[in-house]
């Protein structure tokens, strides 16, 4: 209540003072003066009807001319008014002369200007035409008046002396003026506005922002402040115009107005923003996760909000630059210009850039992800994804190596893990001939399924068995399972090979291996022999 009465008293004294230089405004008008001529000698006829025209635009007067003397005439038109400016202009030309034989006619278009602070009213345009003949004697002035409604919005109009600009000032004397009621007027504003502010605000942090978020009482706090910068500025912006002061000065509240709303209303539509980015991105997080990982923050989350806090700063200052009369079309020209410079520059930077927009977008790996890059057969395990480049890290996490985004794009990535850590391994083992196949498939099966790490639930495929290849001294069977995790791939797959070493032993399976024989005695000599040869083909 103490802030309500203070800022009562605030708009009173500035009410009054516009009161004041109303007043000193108010003090000459303008009168018209009609120098028509009584002989008419060049008839103006204005082929508009109703003229009309608000402040701060244009708008073209045809004026049909007629000579009704007997001679030639050179005519000079120039045109004035009260409320702004007038720039006579023929048709063909762009002149304000011309030269008419007796009895001609020609129609000339007038454009005019009003100024952006006209005030709305009826006036009278005078078209003051003077004539002579070739010579240059015989020199006549005529004047016509045309009747012009000029309207604007900055103007107090209906408005003035009327409670709300809607109600007439009931009070008595001497309250029943201007100043009393622009300031009832002020005051009913800004109890409606505290009563909407009330209401509004809560609501609008209720919807946009979480219960739980820290930002919270921050950004409700400084909605507040905002908003009763607002409602104080159209408080004084109606009261004012109830008073009936200059349209300067109701221009220039209207524009602080309508930049503190450009400024809440950025406020809101950030806060919208990054409740529609995080519910995305938390979307497209759940989609990549895998059970048993730690999941770490999406990536794309920063480079969402760096882009939707530029594309919200940018709109807002372009329209306050407007709302301030700045020409956006040579800034963005500008501004165009600049960026083909930059971006003729800066190709393989923005290159990267982009690559990493589509990877970021696409989502072809994640963090953890085990991948191989074009015809490179390392496995790398994905580290971190930048928007300029790719972190990489080998399988004995010795080695860290960064790749820009750009060559990642432009080669066969090839996803080991993808959606899933389950992987596929592959145990060979060589048995000798003369081996009981099929007893030899079962018990590596039986040392597949007995193991906790292989994957049994036909999610994938079942371990099987089969026979590979005959070699030269033996047979070749593999095992393929699927483990639960390929990190631990090359750990379950030394198990297996174990768990079948000492279930071959135990069932008296022969595993084959090359056999070598080396003879350290004397070779034997057969009768009738050459020894020499003996012991060089001997073995």
């Amino acid at each position: 209540m103490k802030n309500l009465v203070a800022l009562t008293a605030v708009l009173t004294v500035l009410i009054l003072a516009g009161g004041t230089l109303y007043s000193d405004l108010s003090a000459a008008d303008d009168e018209t003066v009609d120098t028509t001529d009584d002989s008419t000698v060049i008839q103006c006829v204005v082929l508009n009807e109703g003229f009309s025209l608000a402040a701060g635009s244009s708008s073209h007067l045809s004026i049909l001319l007629t000579n009704t003397s007997s001679t030639a005439r050179f005519i000079l038109v120039t045109i004035s008014n009260p409320v702004g400016t007038a720039t006579p202009a023929s048709a063909e030309d762009d002149q304000s002369t011309l030269t008419l034989d007796s009895e001609e006619y020609s129609v000339m278009t007038v454009t005019i200007t009003n100024d952006k602070y006209a005030k709305a009213g009826d006036y009278a345009i005078t078209i003051n035409i003077l004539s002579s003949d070739t010579h240059g004697d015989d020199t006549v002035s005529e004047s016509t008046d045309v009747p012009m409604t000029v309207t604007s919005n900055l103007s107090s109009g209906a408005e003035y002396n009327k409670i709300m600009g809607t109600w007439a000032n009931p009070l008595p004397s001497p309250f029943d003026g201007p100043v009393a009621a622009s300031l009832i007027t002020a005051a009913l504003w800004l109890l409606i506005g505290y009563i909407i502010v009330l209401i509004a605000v809560p609501l609008t942090v209720a919807i946009v922002m979480r219960k739980n978020d820290s930002d919270r009482p921050q950004i409700k706090r400084a909605l507040y402040k905002m908003c009763w910068a607002i409602i104080i500025l159209n408080a004084i912006g109606k009261g004012i115009r109830v008073l009936g002061v200059s349209e300067e000065i109701i221009d220039t509240i209207n524009i602080m107005f309508y930049i503190l709303y450009i400024i809440v209303g950025a406020m809101v539509a950030w806060r919208l923003y990054l409740i529609v980015v995080n519910t995305v991105t938390t979307h497209l997080d759940k989609e990549d996760i895998i059970p048993g990982k730690q999941q770490q923050p999406s990536s794309l989350l920063p480079l969402f909000k760096l882009i939707g806090k530029i594309i919200i700063a940018v709109a807002a200052v372009a329209g306050i630059m407007a709302l301030l009369g700045f020409n956006l079309t040579a800034i963005i020209t500008s501004a165009g210009i600049v960026s083909l410079g930059i971006t003729m520059g800066a190709q393989n930077i923005l290159g990267q850039f982009f690559s990493g927009l589509v990877i970021l977008s696409n989502r072809p790996f994640k963090q953890g992800d085990l991948i191989q890059i074009g015809s490179n057969t390392t496995v790398y395990r994905v580290r971190d994804v930048n928007i300029m480049n790719t972190e990489l890290e080998n399988w004995d996490n010795t080695d860290i190596t960064i790749v820009p985004n750009s060559t990642i794009t432009s080669n066969f990535v090839k996803n080991i893990t993808g959606e899933t850590l389950k992987s596929k391994i592959h145990i060979f083992i060589d048995v000798a001939y003369g081996t009981d196949l099929d007893e030899a498939r079962k018990i590596m099966k039986d040392v597949a399924y007995a193991h906790p790490r292989v994957v049994k639930d036909g999610s994938v495929d079942r371990p099987y068995t089969r026979v590979t290849a005959f070699e030269d001294s033996n047979i070749q069977m593999r095992l393929s399972v699927y483990v639960d995790d390929v990190n631990d791939s090359g750990t379950i797959g030394g198990e297996l090979r174990q768990e079948m070493y000492n279930a071959f032993q135990t069932q008296g399976i022969s595993i084959d291996y090359t056999h070598i024989v080396v003879h350290n005695d004397a070779p034997e000599v057969r009768s009738g022999a050459n020894p020499a040869t003996e012991a060089g083909n001997g073995s």
